[in-house]
């Protein structure tokens, strides 16, 4: 498939409706939560819990199909076919961290927060926490084949798979309300059932051979360029772990208000991250295969003016009615007007990450086209002091709005930093 033939609004809008139906059930999920569970001390375990191995996804994941795509088109060139390797590539990763996690779950969870751990294990058991360990299984195969099928041309069909976790979550809690466990389970089948779909799909296209393990040297190169990325994911994606355990030092309920406070910029930056990411990705990997090198500068520039200027615009229009979005959706049952007022003001600071956010995404795509990955490393260290720092420093006079601020500002950073490289490394072409 040719990327360059393929409009841009059209490739936009067809991602941005089939991912519509993720974020419907994912805001229905959100709303149940905060109706059954509030600010309580169990939920905030499970949020501790499932961000641990979310966080190992995004990394994990987030760095496999990062690394595949720029490799399948210039593999495409010479006609090779690696696919099949790669997939039980990374199962194996996933069952190796999924065992890992699982042997220092309690450890880990005590080191982030001793004093609730201990006070929701004794409340709740381990169990329904435990069980989140496993969902790395399902969601770094579903992470690669995605990848796989947006090469391919195939956007539409991986996000309406991801709609079947949060799916299963809002049936889970209509019928079992105020239940963790419920939600703990209906969590992890839903990720499984993501990628058993996934999985069909592209058996069925014909595009995946089991148990082949030929293209060594494919798998060399994948893993060379996954590990450098995996690096500078770790650094990133452990913003938000640090972000939630500091949160966590301020007292009782600041780890639920970035949570609930981050859900619709979050949620809004990852609906547009995604409906222009899946297009953007294959589209720049596949100029610079051709070395098209001045192509993918012009869809750079069109991308940022484009998608950078609508991140403002909707960021404006968080803020101005944060108020309004927050009692309209999680104020109902345990969720206070009291907690509304300090979600929003959480709110109101993060809906300012939206354009920095989609600058800073649209520079990290470009360099992993380019597969300059040890840039990417430095600055994602360099990310990693700042919001470390920030955070310290902010939230000791501002409290959890400071942690807030802090990820705007290494957001913003991000975005320089990214776009700067990248427009450098096209001029020297």
């Amino acid at each position: 498939m040719d990327f360059a033939k393929i409009s841009l609004s059209k490739a936009f809008f067809i991602i941005a409706l089939s991912s519509v139906l993720n974020r419907v059930f994912t805001m229905l999920k959100d709303i149940l939560v905060a109706r059954e569970f509030g600010r309580e001390s169990s939920i905030e375990m499970f949020l501790l819990s499932y961000i641990t191995p979310y966080t190992i996804s995004t990394i994990v994941g987030g760095a496999i199909g990062a690394a595949f795509i720029p490799l399948f088109f210039r593999a495409q060139k010479q006609k090779i076919n690696f696919v099949s390797e790669i997939y039980f590539l990374t199962l194996f990763i996933g069952v190796a961290l999924s065992v890992l996690l699982f042997l220092t779950f309690e450890p880990l969870m005590l080191f982030l927060n001793h004093d609730l751990s201990q006070q929701v294990f004794s409340e709740n058991g381990k169990w329904p926490f435990l069980n989140l360990c496993w969902f790395l299984i399902p969601t770094l195969s579903s992470a690669l084949l995605a990848s796989y099928l947006n090469c391919m041309g195939y956007f539409a069909f991986p996000l309406l798979c991801f709609a079947i976790s949060p799916a299963i979550s809002v049936v889970a809690l209509l019928w079992f309300p105020h239940s963790i466990s419920a939600l703990s389970i209906a969590t992890l089948l839903g990720f499984f059932l993501e990628a058993l779909s996934l999985l069909i799909f592209v058996n069925f296209l014909g595009h995946l051979k089991l148990f082949s393990f030929k293209k060594i040297s494919e798998c060399v190169a994948f893993i060379k360029a996954s590990t450098l990325l995996l690096g500078g994911n770790i650094l990133n994606s452990s913003a938000e772990l640090i972000d939630k355990s500091m949160g966590g030092m301020l007292g009782h309920g600041n780890v639920a208000a970035l949570e609930y406070g981050s859900r619709i910029p979050f949620g809004l930056g990852n609906f547009l991250r995604t409906s222009i990411g899946n297009f953007a990705v294959p589209r720049f990997s596949q100029a610079i295969a051709k070395k098209e090198f001045s192509n993918a500068r012009k869809d750079l520039i069109h991308f940022i003016l484009v998608y950078v200027s609508a991140g403002l615009v909707i960021s404006l229009g968080v803020f101005y009615l944060s108020d309004w979005l927050i009692s309209l959706i999680f104020q109902r049952g345990a969720f206070s007007p009291k907690d509304t007022q300090v979600v929003s003001h959480v709110q109101k600071i993060l809906a300012f990450q939206l354009p920095v956010f989609i600058g800073s995404s649209l520079g990290m795509w470009m360099l992993v086209a380019l597969q300059k990955q040890k840039l990417i490393l430095f600055i994602a260290a360099i990310c990693f002091i700042v919001n470390t720092l920030g955070n310290w420093f902010l939230m000791k006079s501002m409290g959890v709005i400071g942690i807030s601020i802090a990820t705007i500002i290494v957001y913003a950073l991000s975005m320089i930093l990214t776009l700067g490289f990248s427009f450098w490394k096209l001029l020297s072409h």
